[in-house]
């Protein structure tokens, strides 16, 4: 389980098998933050008391453009599929695509290549 401090107070992330956010609790084990995704990383549900970034499997959310920072591109959830061609490995032909497009079965945590879970 992971923790972060703002001022004096501690707080604790709570991950799915997918390492997505899902709740954030306080010291005390009061739920501050909770999240619901589709499969692709869609938010379905959000419920917010802290500014959290760090969301669906584990990767940065940008409210701005609503998109998934990975490390070596952008995911876009709603697209379903990187904004950016993939010039490190390619998975295939569509060098665009998100875990195969199969995000049940594979995760990409880098923005580089997908792996299975």
């Amino acid at each position: 389980m992971e923790a972060f401090r703002r001022g004096q107070e501690l707080s604790y992330y709570h991950r799915d098998e997918q390492l997505s956010t899902t709740f954030i609790t306080g010291g005390h084990g009061d739920v501050q933050n909770s999240y619901q995704y589709d499969a692709f990383g869609i938010p379905l549900e959000t419920t917010e008391q802290l500014n959290n970034r760090i969301r669906y499997t584990g990767q940065q959310y940008d409210e701005l453009t609503e998109q998934y920072y990975l490390r070596a591109r952008y995911y876009n959830p709603v697209a379903g599929r990187f904004m950016q061609e993939d010039v490190y490995q390619g998975d295939g032909l569509n060098l665009y695509a998100y875990c195969g497009n199969n995000p049940v079965v594979y995760d990409d945590p880098s923005g580089y290549a997908s792996t299975s879970t």
